[in-house]
């Protein structure tokens, strides 16, 4: 934006009728009006929109990594921008939690609970929000942090296992779609066995995957993740090993 002072008017606009209302928040269209009334442009609405939203960026990013002070900040500058942005209300609600749980300042847990009240009168269905309200409410703090990344570990194994399920897709796909008449035609004569050749345990995995002519690391894969998944697979191969007859 060219003309700072359009800005800075834009924002004084907004904190003086924040002052005046209290505890109405200010909404979307009276956001509008500023804007009409300021005669601000299309492209410098869509530069204040931008601004609001990289405030918000950071203050997420900074409450990744527990830097509360810096939080506080970005959010709250997102806030003045779009003083309506629900989630940045509850970021920054958050935020004064959690430096209040580390220097305990009576000042910033009452910050908490007027940013995530702000919050709720925007959403009234905004769950997050109610939980937060409730902890402050009751002095029941938990440090979880909704805007800490998961384990990257978990994340590396919840990533390879989808891809491993999206391979297994694409092969079944491959093989109901080219070759439905061949398999059903050497299946016909064929029983499930346990595998002679291709067996690590029982050979289970192995007769499943020579029944239906594919490679038998898909089907122990296959077992491998439902039974961090589902936790079923285990006693079902059991009972497979068990039922199924040996290939002589």
């Amino acid at each position: 934006m060219e003309n700072t002072d359009k800005l800075q008017a834009y924002i004084q606009k907004i904190l003086n009728l924040q002052n005046e209302q209290r505890e109405k928040p200010v909404d979307g269209e009276e956001l509008k009006r500023i804007a009409l009334e300021l005669g601000l442009s299309d492209s410098e609405i869509s530069f204040i929109n931008s601004k609001q939203k990289d405030y918000f960026t950071r203050g997420e990013g900074y409450s990744r990594y527990e830097d509360w002070d810096s939080a506080i900040e970005e959010f709250q500058q997102s806030v003045i921008l779009n003083p309506s942005h629900v989630e940045a209300l509850y970021g920054l609600g958050n935020a004064y939690k959690h430096r209040y749980m580390l220097k305990k300042n009576k000042d910033d847990l009452q910050h908490a609970k007027n940013s995530v009240k702000q919050a709720l009168q925007i959403n009234a269905s905004h769950e997050p929000s109610f939980k937060l309200s409730a902890e402050l409410n009751k002095g029941n703090f938990s440090k979880t942090n909704p805007f800490s990344q998961p384990n990257d570990n978990q994340s590396k194994l919840n990533k390879m296992m989808q891809e491993v399920l999206d391979d297994m897709k694409g092969t079944s796909k491959s093989i109901f779609n080219n070759s439905t008449t061949d398999i059903f035609k050497t299946n016909h004569d064929k029983r499930l066995r346990k595998s002679s050749r291709d067996k690590k345990i029982f050979g289970v995995c192995g007769g499943i995957a020579e029944y239906l002519g594919i490679d038998a690391t898909w089907v122990r894969l296959a077992f491998i993740i439902f039974l961090f998944t589902g936790g079923f697979s285990f006693p079902l191969y059991l009972a497979l090993a068990f039922i199924m007859p040996k290939n002589n």
